[in-house]
């Protein structure tokens, strides 16, 4: 983002530019304005933002319950007709209030946080995807960008957009984890719980961290809600899939390395068998005073020599590969249709980044159907499937 220095002010001219630019994405985007030309300062941009959050918040809440009697009417309506056999449905619970909070406890929501250089420094940017209905009765999800928007390092301006990832310190990851957390453990106070974590530019370290982990664990927890799902942002879904190609590629030339070596030892235990046999021929073998031998001593002591006592330790066998991130729309529409016959708290908070569209939607149909424990097996299979990619993780 382009934006003046800290301790700097832009004229009128930069405003309006930035605003324009801005307002391509973002709501708020005279507040993101007046913050890059420093006419605000950060307690200020705070405030502000504090109220814009609360509004938004509200907004997403009403339409996520909608969502939700949506998604929970056309689950009751595809279990009757698979009841009855019927080739079209019935009204399937049309009666119903849409608006009926109390129905939906918790509404769950995607967030995709970011790092971006701003003002010299690296900010985290966290959005918000959610559920609605259309005018035609249609479930979608519509994105809110920069719901929150905080300084994580006040330097690094010019390294987070390192390709292929972005790369960020340390300190900034550290101040992005707890502020990801913070934001998580604060949306339960507006009937919300983070369902999807998409982590972007930057974030990737903290994929498979165990804090994060633990952190969304606890805030899932205390909204009595389904888990989270971690992926990476769809943004690197080609670099990444390639990343796993390679390290696949790199562990199956490995294997194979490992596999020769064992086969040369074989054979040289084999030419070390046959050599005293093929010396003379009186008299027994070396192999076979020792296979005597051996057979001779009690079991838990050294046997003769020969070649019949040795073992050579098999190949490792290979792990599966990785599968492509999940799109966002099919993961938040699989959330909410697997998720809305199931009672709170019964899913899992499944950790990496595996599936397709179609396991999505095989997934959601498997939660409406079984429940919550079919959601806790799915999450638990996608945290098996999850790899790096090449990724470090994050040590601190």
């Amino acid at each position: 983002m382009a934006a003046a220095m800290p301790g700097v002010k832009l004229g009128l001219d930069e405003y309006k530019s930035l605003k324009s630019k801005f307002a391509t994405l973002l709501v708020n985007a005279e507040d993101m304005a007046a913050l890059a030309c420093g006419w605000f300062n950060e307690e200020e941009f705070a405030g502000r933002m504090r109220m814009y959050e609360a509004a938004v918040l509200a907004r997403i809440r009403q339409a996520g319950v909608a969502a939700q009697q949506c998604a929970a009417e056309v689950v009751a309506a595809a279990e009757v007709a698979a009841a009855e056999g019927a080739t079209a449905g019935g009204g399937g619970g049309g009666g119903n209030n849409v608006n009926d909070a109390h129905a939906f406890p918790s509404t769950p929501v995607q967030m995709d946080c970011s790092l971006v250089p701003f003002r010299g420094g690296v900010w985290l940017m966290c959005s918000l995807c959610y559920g609605h209905v259309d005018e035609q009765g249609a479930l979608h999800t519509s994105k809110v960008y920069c719901v929150r928007f905080s300084q994580a390092d006040p330097t690094g301006a010019d390294t987070i957009e390192t390709p292929p990832y972005g790369r960020a310190s340390t300190g900034a990851l550290r101040a992005a984890r707890a502020a990801i957390a913070a934001f998580a453990a604060d949306l339960p106070g507006a009937g919300l719980h983070v369902a999807v974590l998409r982590l972007g530019q930057g974030l990737l370290p903290l994929l498979h961290d165990s804090r994060m982990t633990m952190a969304l664990r606890g805030a899932a927890a205390a909204t009595a809600a389904g888990g989270c799902q971690v992926h990476p942002s769809s943004a690197y879904r080609r670099v990444l899939a390639a990343a796993a190609a390679a390290d696949a590629a790199n562990e199956a030339a490995a294997r194979q390395r490992r596999q020769e070596q064992l086969q040369g030892q074989r054979q040289q235990l084999q030419v070390a068998d046959q050599e005293p046999a093929a010396a003379g021929t009186a008299g027994p073998s070396a192999a076979g005073r020792g296979q005597q031998a051996s057979a001779a001593t009690p079991a838990g002591h050294g046997g003769g020599g020969g070649g019949g006592g040795r073992m050579l330790m098999a190949a490792p066998s290979p792990r599966p590969m990785r599968a492509e991130p999940v799109d966002a729309d099919d993961c938040l529409l699989g959330y909410l249709i697997g998720n809305s016959r199931s009672a709170p708290g019964g899913g899992a908070l499944g950790l990496g980044y595996g599936g397709s569209a179609a396991a999505a939607a095989a997934a959601g149909a498997a939660g409406a159907a079984a429940g919550a424990a079919a959601g806790a097996a799915a999450g638990v299979a996608a945290a098996a499937s999850g790899r790096t990619g090449g990724i470090s993780p994050m040590q601190c």
